[in-house]
């Protein structure tokens, strides 16, 4: 079986302090026979379960995804899960969209060609760029800034996506959340006058992982 979610789970619980796996199962609310199933590669965790732990411990998802390294993921959590803001390290050409957008006055990085092209950061793992254009995720997230983009079909809860409203075709940035247990893709700024939505009829393109603030260079 494979283990290696179980050992970043066990590393995890270590890293956090925590006296023994049991301590950890009670502080997630999570069967301490599960954990332990987890940890022994017996069984692997749901998405869902996995993001639960995750919040619960202090840990950032991207720990257990391999994007991150146990220093950077708790470091994230501390700072409410917030992506990091770069500075200058070794720079890649990639393409950008505008977002928030929708089907009329938008383009989608599925299918259009892209706005731009942006010097990124190499070592985020963003495979793609978008533009913010609107205030919702302020003050995180601003206008102007531009949000690495790892394209993935999911995320935890806490993370920074680029979804897809699948009635309408909007795309947009929202945060992960849960509420009384169920999820939706919600706004940072609730001055901005927008809604949470229902993660059913929302599809997910991809996860933030980095941040640059401003305009970047060409």
């Amino acid at each position: 079986m494979n283990t290696e979610i179980g050992e970043r789970i066990r590393l995890a619980a270590l890293y956090r302090k925590f006296r023994s796996l049991r301590a950890a199962a009670i502080a997630s609310d999570i069967g301490y026979s599960t954990l332990n199933n987890w940890v022994n590669g017996k069984r692997l965790p749901s998405i869902d379960l996995l993001s639960q732990f995750s919040k619960s411990i202090g840990v950032d998802m991207g720990y257990f995804t391999g994007d991150l390294s146990i220093e950077q993921a708790c470091a994230a959590f501390d700072n409410r899960n917030e992506i990091y803001v770069m500075g200058v390290p070794k720079m890649v050409k990639l393409p950008y969209w505008d977002v928030p957008a929708d089907p009329l006055n938008g383009r989608s990085p599925d299918v259009d060609e892209p706005d731009g092209y942006i010097s990124f950061p190499a070592d985020t793992g963003a495979e793609f760029v978008a533009h913010i254009t609107g205030v919702c995720m302020e003050p995180r997230v601003c206008r102007g800034d531009y949000l690495g983009i790892k394209r993935q079909p999911f995320c935890g809860t806490g993370e920074v996506a680029l979804i897809e409203v699948l009635e309408t075709g909007d795309r947009m940035i929202k945060r992960s959340v849960m509420i009384k247990g169920r999820r939706f893709f919600a706004p940072d700024n609730e001055a901005a006058g927008e809604y949470a939505i229902p993660a059913e009829g929302c599809r997910v393109i991809g996860v933030g992982v980095a941040l640059t603030r401003g305009k970047g260079g060409i």
